[in-house]
C-alpha cells in the first residue's frame, strides 16, 4: 500500500472516530507509520478547524520558492493557506492582469465525491452573491481533473490576523458586525447559508472605509455553505460541520435540518462577543469540550470579562447567542437594525433575559440539580406550611383562651356590679326606712304635744268649740 493510500485510510479512520464522538490524536493514528505523522497532523489540524480551506489554516511557505502548480491563464505566486482537502494560492490572472485568490482541491487522491460536490456548491453559492462585503467569484474551471475557482484577492489578510486577540471599542465592534449582518441578510435572501462565519473567514481589503481602520470587511470561504430549499446539503444528519467555538447549538448537535439563518445570526453574535472581549464565549480544552459548552453552558456577559461594554450592546450580543433559534433575532437584518439603533443612540428592541427565564434555562441545562432543588423547595414549602398551620392553630387557641378569660372577667365584673347595686339598694332602703321611722316618731311627738295643748287650751273650751276639741282629741295618731 502506497503512502497516499495509507494517508487516505488514516484520515478516513480519523473522520469515522470523530463522527462517533471518539476523538483520536494524530500520534495515535500513526503509531504503525510514524513517517506519516507530520502529514496526518497537518490534515487533522485543518479538519478540526472546520474542513474547508481558509487563508490562515497553515503557515505561509517560507523562502522565495513558488508553488509548483500550473493553471492555464494564471501565474501562481505563493500559497496563502491550506485546509484538509483544499489549498488557496495567491495568483495573477494573466488576461485581466489582476491579483486573485486561486482555490482548488489539493489532490484528486484525497478528494471524495462529497468533497467535490461541496467544492462545487461553494462556487455556486459565491456566484449567486454580488455584494460589496462578500468576496467575489471571478472564474470556475478544472485543470487535470482538479476543480478550481478564482476569487477576489484581499491583501489585508483576515480579521483574525488583524485582531490577534485584542478587542475593539463598542462602536467599532457594532459598526463592523452591522456591515457583516447586512451582507449575510443579502445572502440569506438569495438562499445561501454560510454556516462557518468566523474572523478567519472575514477577509479585509488593504485599504478601505470604516467601520474598521484596517480595511473593508468581506465575507469569504463558503466551503460549508448551504443553499436553502435546494436539497444541496451533502452532509448527513448527525454530522457536525463548522468551527466549534462559532457553531450554533443546533449545528453543534448535528441537527442539520434545523440549521437556518438563525445559525449565521448566532455566529455573528460570537464574532461580536469576540470583538468586545477578545475571546469567544465558549472555548474548551478540546473541540469536544467546546461543543459540550456550546450545547449546555450560558455565555458570561461581555461586561463581566471586560469593563465598559455598553449595556445595550451586551443585550444585542446575548440575544444572538440564545440557545433556542426562535429566541434570537428573526433575521440578520433585524440584528443589523438593532446595531444601527445602538450607534444612533436610539432604544434597541432586544430586551435582557429576566430572572425567571434564566432560572428556567438553568433548570433545562441541569435537570438533576433542578430536580433536587425542586424537591428541597417542595419539602421546605410543606414544612413551612405545616409550621404556619400549627402556628395559626396556636394563635387561634390563645385568642380563644383570651376571649374566654375576658368573658369570665366580664361575668365576674357584672356579678360584682350586681352585688354592689344590690347592696346600694339595700342601704338606700334602710336609710329610707330609718328616715320614715324618724318622721313617724316626730309626727307622734308633734301630735302628743298638740293633744296636750288642745286639752289645755281654754279657747277650745268655750261654748260652741267643744265638738272641735272632742274631734281633735279623738284623731288617730
Amino acid at each position: 500500500m502506497g503512502p497516499d493510500s495509507r494517508l487516505d485510510e488514516l484520515l478516513s479512520r480519523w473522520e469515522e472516530l470523530r463522527g462517533r464522538g471518539q476523538p483520536v490524536s494524530a500520534e495515535d493514528l500513526c503509531r504503525d507509520c510514524p513517517e506519516l505523522l507530520e502529514a496526518v497532523r497537518w490534515h487533522v489540524q485543518a479538519l478540526e478547524s472546520g474542513g474547508p480551506p481558509t487563508t490562515d489554516m497553515a503557515p505561509k511557505a517560507s523562502g522565495p520558492a513558488r508553488p509548483t502548480v500550473a493553471i492555464p491563464g494564471y501565474e501562481v505566486l505563493e500559497e496563502l493557506g491550506h485546509g484538509g482537502m483544499g489549498v488557496v494560492y495567491k495568483a495573477r490572472q494573466v488576461k485581466a492582469n489582476r491579483l486573485v485568490a486561486l482555490k482548488m482541491i489539493l489532490t484528486s487522491r484525497h478528494a471524495s465525491v462529497a468533497q467535490r460536490v461541496r467544492f462545487q456548491i461553494e462556487a455556486e453559492a459565491i456566484a449567486r452573491l454580488q455584494h460589496p462585503n462578500i468576496v467575489q467569484l471571478y472564474e470556475v474551471g478544472e485543470c487535470d481533473g482538479l476543480p478550481f475557482f478564482s476569487l477576489e484577492f484581499c491583501a489585508g489578510g483576515s480579521l483574525a490576523q488583524q485582531l490577534k486577540g485584542s478587542p475593539l471599542s463598542g462602536r467599532e465592534a457594532a459598526q463592523l458586525v452591522e456591515v457583516l449582518a447586512r451582507a449575510m441578510h443579502y445572502a440569506h435572501l438569495r438562499g445561501v447559508l454560510h454556516r462557518d462565519l468566523k474572523p478567519a473567514n472575514i477577509l479585509l481589503e488593504a485599504h478601505g472605509l470604516p467601520p474598521v481602520g484596517f480595511g473593508t470587511p468581506k465575507i469569504g470561504d463558503f466551503g460549508l455553505a448551504k443553499q436553502l430549499g435546494a436539497g444541496s446539503d451533502v452532509s448527513q444528519s448527525g454530522t457536525v460541520l463548522g468551527t466549534p467555538s462559532y457553531m450554533a447549538p443546533e449545528q453543534a448537535a448535528g441537527r442539520g435540518r434545523e440549521v437556518g439563518p438563525a445559525a449565521d445570526v448566532y455566529a455573528l453574535g460570537v464574532i461580536l462577543y469576540e470583538l468586545l472581549t477578545g475571546r469567544t464565549p465558549f472555548r474548551g480544552a478540546t473541540p469536544l469540550e467546546t461543543l459540550h459548552e456550546v450545547l449546555t453552558a450560558e455565555p458570561a456577559p461581555p461586561s463581566r470579562l471586560r469593563g465598559g461594554v455598553p449595556c445595550d450592546l451586551e443585550t444585542v450580543c446575548l440575544k444572538c447567542l440564545r440557545k433556542d433559534p426562535g429566541h434570537r433575532y428573526p433575521s440578520a437584518e433585524e440584528l443589523a437594525e438593532d446595531l444601527r439603533r445602538f450607534l444612533a443612540g436610539e432604544p434597541i428592541r432586544a430586551r435582557q433575559v429576566g430572572a425567571a427565564e434564566r432560572a428556567v434555562k438553568w433548570a433545562r441545562r441541569n435537570p438533576l440539580a433542578a430536580g433536587l432543588s425542586a424537591a428541597v423547595v417542595v419539602v421546605a414549602a410543606v414544612g413551612f406550611g405545616l409550621v404556619t398551620w400549627m402556628w395559626r392553630e396556636a394563635v387561634a387557641s390563645a385568642a380563644e383562651a383570651t376571649r374566654a378569660k375576658d368573658r369570665a372577667v366580664a361575668a365576674l365584673t357584672a356579678e360584682a356590679h350586681a352585688k354592689r347595686k344590690e347592696a346600694e339598694h339595700r342601704a338606700d332602703a334602710e336609710r329610707r326606712r330609718t328616715l320614715a321611722l324618724r318622721l313617724v316618731d316626730m309626727t307622734r311627738r308633734i301630735v302628743d304635744v298638740s293633744s296636750v295643748e288642745v286639752s289645755r287650751s281654754p279657747a277650745l273650751k268655750a261654748a260652741g268649740l267643744a265638738p272641735l276639741r272632742q274631734a281633735l282629741l279623738q284623731m288617730p295618731v
